[in-house]
């Protein structure tokens, strides 16, 4: 897997934003310049070659895609002044609520980007984030946390029992 973050990314092509922006940064890193950028229903974008897969996200100024050989969901998050304690008690099970009280904004930072990529692997999208499903204690799938910089939290969710890969991360700076 490659995980690739591209830091003020709007610079690269500045007159475009939203899903265009998105499928030319997507091109750019690939290489494929003349490749489309598939969406399915909820919007999770994919290539149209077979055995690749992909995954979005972006933060701040920071773009980050993830490229592998199976089906990934990655999310990353500035740390940054929140209501903990409201957005936690809204979306987070009992469990992740009580452990986020403990352990601090960290811990939370890591359980957003970790229901965030969930939602992202599963394809269900922001309608599984607010129904409050846990991403404490799954077997279904693994989750690899990074911080790739201080203050960036990173989450790659993948299958259980998946291949076991590293994860190679590419940082790079707009233009």
């Amino acid at each position: 897997m490659i995980l690739h973050l591209i830091r003020n990314y709007r610079e690269i092509y500045p007159d475009i934003q939203g899903r265009e922006l998105t499928d030319a940064l997507i091109c750019r890193i690939t290489g494929k310049s003349c490749m489309p950028v598939l969406r399915d229903e909820k919007g999770k974008p994919r290539l149209s070659s077979e055995g690749t897969f992909i995954s979005v996200s972006h933060s701040n100024s920071t773009f980050a895609l993830l490229v592998a050989e199976e089906n990934v969901g990655m999310d990353i998050q500035y740390g940054r002044s929140v209501s903990l304690e409201k957005i936690a008690g809204r979306y987070f099970t009992p469990e992740e609520k009580a452990y986020v009280e403990e352990s601090g904004e960290e811990a939370f930072f890591r359980f957003w980007a970790r229901k965030e990529a969930f939602a992202k692997y599963t394809g269900a999208g922001m309608e599984q984030i607010m129904s409050g499903e846990g991403v404490l204690g799954r077997k279904d799938v693994i989750f690899h946390d990074m911080m790739p910089e201080e203050g960036l939290y990173c989450s790659v969710c993948c299958a259980a029992g998946g291949k076991e890969e590293e994860i190679e991360i590419h940082i790079s700076h707009g233009e």
